[in-house]
């Protein structure tokens, strides 16, 4: 809550070459030869943009090398021989979607290279007992699911990828979690996967503190009957034990 959105701005940062264009964006263009110009030109509701004197060119949905490839080629149909400078001057905002078990569920606007994260902190964040490992990624009817425990555990980028305009973020509730207590580093209650085993569950507790008895582990299990059972884990047989839902 109250964290400052315009923290997410990298507008001043290069852009990449496949960086795609939208409509909204706002180009600098400078021409030399035989037709001068220079100005700023944006990208028309209908995808397209027009330099006077020179003609009109749909770019929305391009990237931008390929955009500029496009300019060149209309400036030199035009006038031949023509210097050409193309860059973007403004980055419209895109649009997500972050739906499900978070505090302000709906549409934000949201900066051009905004990730999940940026988006889920958008929203307000996670409400409790929301998943933080089976995020739900629907591009364009493709859906894609992320684990940020990736992420936020192990400090692995890769799970904080960037959203395209349109998409929609979907996180739901956790179905199956263990409970850790005693001399780890981080005791939590961890969201766990099928066949993820007790070696999982203390790297993600950020393993033992230098106080910990590793030959001195206990699970507490509920059967079938709701009674609990105790078991002792010995042997540090930590990668072979399954761990299982409570």
């Amino acid at each position: 809550a109250g964290y400052p959105l315009n923290l997410d701005s990298f507008n001043e940062l290069p852009l990449p070459a496949t960086y795609q264009l939208k409509v909204g964006d706002v180009f600098e263009i400078d021409i030399n030869g035989l037709k001068i110009f220079s100005d700023e030109v944006r990208i028309d509701p209908m995808g397209a943009i027009s330099i006077p004197g020179f003609g009109q060119s749909n770019v929305a949905g391009l990237t931008l090398s390929t955009a500029t490839k496009r300019i060149e080629d209309l400036v030199d149909s035009a006038y031949p021989g023509s210097d050409v400078y193309v860059g973007l001057k403004q980055i419209n905002p895109k649009k997500v979607y972050v739906l499900g078990n978070v505090l302000n569920p709906g549409g934000y606007g949201v900066n051009a290279f905004a990730t999940v994260i940026n988006s889920l902190i958008a929203s307000g964040g996670f409400k409790e007992n929301s998943s933080l490992r089976n995020i739900q990624i629907n591009n364009q009817g493709s859906v894609k699911t992320i684990d940020l425990y990736d992420f936020l555990i192990n400090g692995n980028t890769a799970s904080d990828v960037v959203l395209d305009d349109g998409d929609t973020l979907l996180v739901p509730g956790v179905s199956t979690s263990v409970s850790v207590f005693g001399a780890v580093n981080r005791p939590a209650i961890y969201e766990i996967k099928k066949g993820e085993t007790l070696a999982n569950v203390i790297n993600f507790s950020l393993g033992f503190s230098s106080m910990a008895d590793e030959s001195n582990i206990t699970i507490k299990r509920r059967n079938v009957l709701g009674s609990l059972s105790s078991i002792a884990i010995e042997n540090k047989s930590f990668e072979d034990f399954q761990v299982q839902n409570g």
